[in-house]
């Protein structure tokens, strides 16, 4: 079961990073945010089932379901842990899929090649390689890509999960469309908070119509998957 290999795997696994001089930022809400104070942490609905029978993480008390429909008519269903337990989740081992895998996600095809890699967070996006937050994604990036593209092997397999990671890659190109990255941080953390919150960049029929196209595109390659 493939939710019992990510559960069971470290994927990036630096012992107290946290201690590099990060604060503990992929843990944090360390921005510039007058409105958004938790961590939201989306998990796939099978990965939501996994994550509660297996217990779940005992801090974490607060969930959301939203359910999506794609112009074809698809469903999908996604979890989303709100989360404010900043780095002290108990027990460690139950951290979902995104918590495992940051700094970075996989860029992938649509028959699940690993094409090169993004931030894993939509907070992280108007960041690059020199100013991250995150100590990992300034020093460490090559070996977690290395790392990476070996572990991240089964999971690419399933459609449903090449679906989310393109999703992703989608959310984050119209989202950096209405951003101007040559602004100071502060300026972009306040636009990215409202952007995030209206969820402005995501309601256009192009992007509908490029996630609908994303699913297409990987059917033809696996078959239906939702």
């Amino acid at each position: 079961m493939i939710w019992e290999y990510v559960y069971n795997t470290e994927f990036v696994a630096f012992k107290d990073c946290y201690l590099s001089g990060c604060g503990g930022y992929c843990c944090d809400i360390s921005k510039d945010f007058s409105i958004i104070s938790s961590i939201t942490l989306p998990l796939l609905e099978e990965e939501y089932n996994y994550y509660r029978q297996k217990g779940g993480i005992q801090n974490i008390n607060d969930f959301k379901k939203e359910e999506f429909i794609l112009q074809n008519g698809k469903k999908f269903t996604l979890y989303y842990l709100i989360c404010n337990c900043k780095g002290l989740c108990n027990p460690h081992s139950m951290r979902p899929l995104i918590c495992r895998i940051y700094p970075f996600i996989p860029k992938v095809s649509f028959k699940g090649e690993c094409e090169g890699f993004l931030y894993a967070s939509l907070f992280d996006v108007i960041y690059n390689d020199l100013n991250h937050p995150c100590t990992l994604a300034r020093e460490n990036k090559e070996e977690i890509f290395t790392t990476l593209q070996e572990k991240l092997k089964p999971l690419l397999l399933k459609p449903k999960l090449i679906f989310a990671f393109k999703t992703i890659e989608i959310l984050y190109t119209h989202l950096l469309s209405r951003l101007n990255l040559n602004e100071d941080l502060s300026k972009c953390n306040k636009r990215l908070e409202f952007l995030l919150l209206s969820r402005k960049a995501w309601k256009s029929e192009a992007f509908k119509h490029e996630i609908s196209q994303a699913y297409e595109e990987i059917a033809k390659n696996f078959g239906d998957f939702l």
